[in-house]
């Protein structure tokens, strides 16, 4: 079962909204508010306070028992909102204005409950595969003896 919440028409711009909530994507929730307790970024605050009351609706549900420790992060995206109607400009050039645009975003959160062995690790990416690893690249032949290079050369 999945807890949803969101937080529609943030004051900040989804670019920034998104660097921040790509760090707690996969991750405990316990994990992810200490994560975003010492992140030194303003959407942080916002993002938090969206895990909070994603946490508090699973902590709400009567019908079905919730183990809050197993929770964690596994779906965390962020949609531009409408831009502000700008009334200010700044010069722009060859004497034109230019609008200031105001950006809001919807930052959107939701839980879910967790696999034992996924518990167990703890780690990001709790029920994702593994990425595939790339293989090593062969070395290079050498230069042949008197190439330009310099190895081999005559002095």
């Amino acid at each position: 079962m999945e807890f949803q919440a969101s937080h529609r028409f943030a004051p900040i711009a989804a670019r920034k909204a998104r660097r921040v909530v790509d760090l707690v994507r996969g991750r405990p929730v316990n994990q992810a508010l200490e994560l975003l307790r010492v992140t030194n970024k303003r959407a942080s605050v916002m993002t938090a306070k969206v895990i909070r009351a994603a946490l508090a609706s699973a902590e709400d549900r009567e019908d079905q028992e919730v183990d809050l420790n197993r929770l964690y992060v596994a779906r965390a995206w962020v949609d531009e909102g409408p831009d502000l109607p700008g009334f200010r400009y700044v010069p722009g050039p060859r004497g034109r204005y230019m609008p200031i645009k105001v950006r809001r975003s919807h930052i959107h959160v939701a839980l879910a409950e967790a696999e034992e062995e996924a518990v167990a690790r703890g780690a990001r990416g709790a029920g994702r595969r593994p990425k595939a690893r790339r293989a090593a690249a062969a070395p290079e032949p050498s230069a042949p003896a008197g190439s330009p290079t310099g190895e081999g050369a005559e002095g």
